[in-house]
């Protein structure tokens, strides 16, 4: 198990502030015992329980505040040591577990809570005097865990280097290990360094894992960074997404593309006040804020759509994830969304994640029924209407003790949209539709030049029909666009076109497209397959050459 002590930020904080020996430490009050030495005005006066001069004989207003400050200390103290605490949770863990005698412990403490060998009383022991000492002890548990003279092993961040707790071969203890991450670290490359300690090389068994997550929503960033690091590590080392970790964590995976979408869809909602965004489920939303006091205010005062969405408005707001006006700087930004989650009540924490996490299980679900659907690392032009040839393929490494190779294999992609195909799609996308409905389908053309180049540019807009507010776009030189085009977006930077205005222009920008440097028709595309991590240094070496 990975768990946090502390011990290092406690350390740090009292060699910051060194105390006198002559001072207590009762719940960070700190009281002279003895009498300061030096005189002054300011000095202490023992027979007058308090502060004055050296010459001082009678009881000052400052004394009587000090006797004042004494016995309010010593209430403090009075009921903090009558207080049933329980001790420390790495203790109490290491207790239920069977004990020290058990359970291997690897942390950096120098000192422990141990239950004595009358089974009652708790005792201190010391682990080490010094680091080198702690890491003496370290290796030397670590050794029992191999061995199998103890069968449980607790690891915390200040020990997660440098030490094999793997079903190795070489070791007595070839038990399958059952790893449990108790915390999950800020960094998702500590987290892979942290699971390594149990999965190396030359080891009998895998792993299983088992990273414990609470319900707080905002624990949800540490997860969803973990996971994405996790699956490409098992995409880059075996071609598979899922193999580094045994099964898919995709519901971990919250930073894609469906999730920036479904962010976006639902600061609008929020923003703008249209309602629940599709996909967010009103009833539950309303259901978890009943814990929250202000929004049973609100309630009182009006329905409960409107004061749900002014609840989480006011709170995306405190936050800095969305401003009065409804314009929010980088709101696709899943990261920084679950980060700012921390700073809000639970209750709401939990009920805008569970606003999120609908919107983009809606978002999914319709790519899948609409067969644009892709978990793959990167979509390489999935679309049925994009052309693609191989023109060749070569061995470009063999591995001399495996016989493993890695081959490079070369692609010719046509991404571009004809104005056949298009009107054809516009077409397909109109079938069952009514002509009010697909009024704003239909040809556009930009107000303005496309940049570097002496023309407008043009599109074919499709409205989606589960969201109003979105359109499918697709161009004459990149195909349909997998991400949508905004209404307003649209409006703004667009005017409507005949498709008999659309044909001349739309076919040139296709025929003259093929030889572009930017925003080419026609692409040449290399993938490596097969044995890549050989060659991974040399690969990215000449990606970094080439930027």
């Amino acid at each position: 198990n990975h768990f946090p002590t502390k011990q290092a930020s406690l350390d740090a904080d009292l060699q910051q502030n060194p105390q006198p020996n002559d001072q207590y430490l009762h719940l960070g009050l700190y009281t002279p015992r003895t009498p300061p030495q030096g005189g002054g005005t300011t000095g202490y006066d023992a027979q007058n329980g308090g502060a004055g001069g050296a010459n001082s004989s009678t009881k000052t207003p400052s004394s009587r505040v000090v006797k004042e400050c004494e016995e309010v200390r010593d209430r403090l103290v009075a009921k903090a040591e009558a207080l049933q605490l329980p001790i420390a949770a790495l203790d109490c863990l290491i207790d239920r577990l069977g004990g020290h005698t058990n359970v291997a412990e690897m942390t950096g403490r120098t000192s422990r809570l141990v239950r004595a060998t009358n089974g009652r009383d708790i005792v201190v022991q010391q682990r080490g005097k010094a680091e080198d000492e702690v890491d003496q002890v370290n290796v030397k548990e670590c050794a029992r865990f191999n061995s199998g003279a103890k069968l449980v092993a607790i690891i915390s961040d200040a020990a997660s280097t440098g030490i094999s707790l793997h079903a190795g071969r070489t070791f007595k203890n070839q038990r399958r290990r059952v790893h449990i991450t108790l915390e999950l670290p800020w960094s998702a490359d500590k987290a892979v360094q942290q699971l390594g300690r149990s999965h190396r090389s030359n080891q009998v068994h895998a792993p299983i894992y088992k990273l414990v997550i609470s319900d707080l929503a905002g624990e949800m960033r540490f997860a969803s960074a973990v996971a994405k690091r996790l699956q490409s590590l098992g995409a880059l080392t075996k071609g598979d997404r899922r193999a580094a970790v045994g099964q898919d964590m995709a519901e971990y995976d919250l930073d894609t593309s469906y999730g920036r979408i479904a962010l976006g869809r639902m600061f609008d909602s929020i923003a703008l006040g249209t309602g629940i965004a599709n996909g967010g489920k009103a009833a539950e939303l309303a259901e978890m804020l009943q814990e929250d006091e202000e929004f049973r205010q609100k309630l009182s005062q009006t329905d409960a759509l409107p004061a749900m969405n002014q609840c989480m408005s006011d709170a995306l707001e405190s936050i800095g994830c969305q401003s009065s006006t409804g314009k929010e700087e980088g709101k696709a930004n899943v990261k920084r969304f679950l980060g700012k989650l921390l700073g809000l009540r639970v209750t709401m924490q939990n009920t805008l994640f569970q606003y999120f996490f609908d919107v983009m299980a809606h978002e999914i679900n319709t790519a899948k029924k609409e067969g644009r659907y892709s978990d793959a690392i990167q979509d390489l032009y999935g679309d049925d209407g994009v052309k693609k040839e191989m023109t060749g393929s070569e061995v470009v490494y063999t591995s001399p003790i495996t016989g493993a190779t890695c081959t490079i294999h070369s692609l010719r992609v046509d991404r571009g949209l004809s104005f056949h195909d298009a009107v054809l799609r516009l077409k397909e996308h109109r079938e069952g539709m009514c002509e009010e409905e697909g009024e704003r389908d239909g040809f556009y053309e930009s107000k303005r030049e496309v940049p570097g180049r002496k023309m407008k540019g043009w599109m074919v807009a499709m409205q989606r029909r589960d969201v109003e507010t979105s359109f499918l776009v697709g161009r004459p030189n990149t195909g349909m666009s997998r991400a949508d085009m905004d209404r307003d977006d649209l409006r703004e930077k667009y005017v409507k076109r005949t498709p008999e205005e659309a044909e001349e222009a739309w076919s040139r920008i296709y025929q003259e497209s093929t030889g572009w440097d930017r925003g080419e028709r026609v692409l040449d595309v290399h993938i490596l397959s097969g044995a890549l991590v050989p060659l991974w240094q040399q690969v990215q070496e000449s990606v970094r050459k080439s930027l």
